[in-house]
């Protein structure tokens, strides 16, 4: 009922129109909010520009006018009588869509819009939306003549043709109480002092209304304020939102808002401030002060840590900020009114996704060599010490076990067994193993990158054979590698020594060579810088187990809550 009264009340603003006449752009505004969205989403797909069901097609006037091969589908002002909406009010024989019906307020938005008439947009033509939507072309306009000659001002000239067209005038000048208020309020946000307004009502002086904006302008609150309005379109908050167990504030947020009123105070140029807040890495040399500005960027929502609504999230604030576009709907889709299509957004988020953000901040202003700075930095270095040496203990418990003979006996062994299944369902294999799902991932990573790698020829070879053939067909398979100068001859020799009976064995003797390589480089490359058990920090932190990753977490956080 809500929606039905809501309805109704827009549509008793606007005008009806007869068949031939132009519609109000009210009448067109209504289309574009209420019917449009509806025929993209439910209609298109089978009337539309590919297809015609029926040979109706909808996306355009003429198609809409001409109707199905059974005549017009609306008649205008008569929803009652018009096919269309007999169709989507599924009443007939006739079901439209014929798998779901519609929701209830796109019928009666549909219902609104044949009773007003069924207005809609002509059709042009020419160049492509991009060139042509009316939002990109450049403003045209003749400034009208009046009968008021004190009126000297475009914009108000325009403004007295229309109230002259109505037989009104402007209203009378507002007092100098009125202007300071007015004044003050729009350039600072604050209402003037008392003080103030008595020294501006008695100044007499033909220049005291400019004198009072200039100094308004130059006032330090003049840029507070603007900036407060800026900060609402960089989506500003010195809060994360639910980020897991991280830190979630963003404890140097204030210096982008400063940033911000330092600008607006200074009158940086407009082009400037726009670039420094995309770009301002790329371009501060000396004056690390204008880091700050990339805050536009980096001060929005986490969301959960997830990059691609991180990415979405920034997009959305850069185009409404600076070209008041919306490109987000692109992230799914060809925009429906706008000339912005998918490809166009996924190349911009490739931009954004090569953008790396560093996790510790440079300094935009050397600290003070003071006590108070002193005190910070030892309490800082001493919460840092404490995650570095925690971090330390557990890479150190990690490597002693995972770097034994029969801990990478094992993960060489699952990372065969894993060969085909998704990074996804490791854990089904590690939880049946009870190994870490994380580092069979990267055993079995590092052995897809080095399918040449002569340590590991024998290994790929043996691995092939079927469990149960493996004992009667590894002596032939071990002799044959035995020739083959590409194959490490150490390893096919301690291999055709062993005998394996077993794939088991097979990874027995690798777990032995690679653990006490002596100085063979080739095997104590394996797992040497750069190998499997090589984790940075990020692919460490899925290592450890839910504790100890909470631990240290908890660690990392009240570093950064210190800082």
């Amino acid at each position: 009922m809500r929606l039905r009264a809501l309805l109704t009340t827009f549509f008793a603003t606007i005008p009806a129109f007869a068949g031939g006449a132009k519609p109000s752009p009210e009448a067109i505004e209504f289309f574009e909010k209420k019917v449009r969205p509806v025929f993209a989403e439910h209609c298109y797909e089978c009337h539309g520009e590919k297809k015609q069901s029926a040979g109706l097609r909808l996306d355009s006037k003429s198609g809409m006018e001409k109707g199905t091969e059974d005549g017009p589908v609306v008649v205008p002002g008569e929803p009652d009588k018009s096919p269309l909406i007999k169709a989507v009010r599924h009443g007939g024989e006739v079901k439209m869509p014929p798998k779901k019906s519609l929701p209830p307020e796109a019928v009666e938005a549909l219902a609104a819009w044949v009773k007003l008439g069924a207005p809609y947009p002509e059709e042009t033509t020419g160049p492509k939306p991009g060139t042509s939507h009316w939002a990109f072309q450049p403003v045209k306009a003749r400034v009208p003549r009046t009968t008021n000659a004190t009126v000297s001002h475009p914009v108000d000239q325009f403004l007295q043709a229309k109230l002259e067209a109505k037989g009104l005038g402007l209203s009378p000048a507002a007092d100098k109480r009125t202007l300071i208020r007015r004044l003050s309020t729009d350039l600072t946000g604050l209402l003037p002092t008392p003080e103030e307004i008595e020294a501006f009502v008695s100044d007499p002086a033909p220049d005291a209304y400019e004198r009072l904006v200039d100094r308004l302008l130059d006032s330090a609150l003049y840029g507070e304020h603007q900036a407060r309005h800026w900060m609402d379109l960089a989506r500003y908050s010195d809060t994360k939102g639910y980020v897991f167990t991280e830190d979630r504030n963003y404890p140097f947020a204030y210096t982008y808002r400063d940033w911000l009123i330092r600008s607006f105070n200074a009158d940086l140029p407009y082009d400037r401030f726009i670039v420094y807040q995309l770009a301002a890495d790329r371009l501060v040399k000396d004056d690390k002060s204008n880091l700050a500005a990339m805050g536009f960027l980096t001060v929005g929502r986490r969301f959960l840590n997830n990059q691609p609504d991180i990415i979405d999230d920034r997009l959305d604030a850069t185009f409404r900020t600076f070209q008041g576009l919306t490109v987000t709907c692109a992230r799914c889709h060809d925009h429906k009114f706008d000339p912005i299509p998918t490809r166009d957004y996924y190349s911009l988020y490739g931009v954004f996704a090569s953008s790396e953000e560093p996790r510790d901040l440079p300094l935009i202003e050397a600290p003070q060599d003071t006590p108070e700075v002193r005190a910070f930095e030892a309490e800082l270095k001493k919460w840092q010490d404490a995650v570095k040496a925690h971090t330390e203990k557990l890479r150190s418990a990690y490597a002693a076990q995972l770097r034994a003979p029969a801990a990478v006996a094992e993960y060489l062994r699952a990372a065969r067994d894993a060969q085909g299944t998704e990074r996804g369902q490791l854990t089904a294999v590690a939880d049946e193993r009870k190994l870490i799902a994380a580092v069979i991932g990267a055993w079995k990573t590092y052995l897809d990158g080095r399918k040449n790698d002569p340590v590991f020829i024998a290994y790929r070879e043996l691995a092939d054979i079927p469990e149960a053939d493996l004992a009667a067909k590894a002596p032939a398979t071990l002799e044959k590698l035995g020739g083959d100068k590409k194959a490490h001859a150490g390893v096919v020799a301690a291999l055709a020594k062993k005998k394996p009976a077993s794939f088991k064995d097979v990874c027995d003797v690798y777990g032995e060579l690679l653990t006490a390589p002596g100085d063979d480089k080739a095997l104590a490359a394996v797992l040497g810088p750069g190998g499997p058990l090589d984790f940075n920090e990020q692919a460490f932190r899925r290592v450890v187990n839910r504790k100890e990753r909470d631990d240290l977490a908890a660690l990392v956080r009240k570093a950064d809550e210190w800082r």
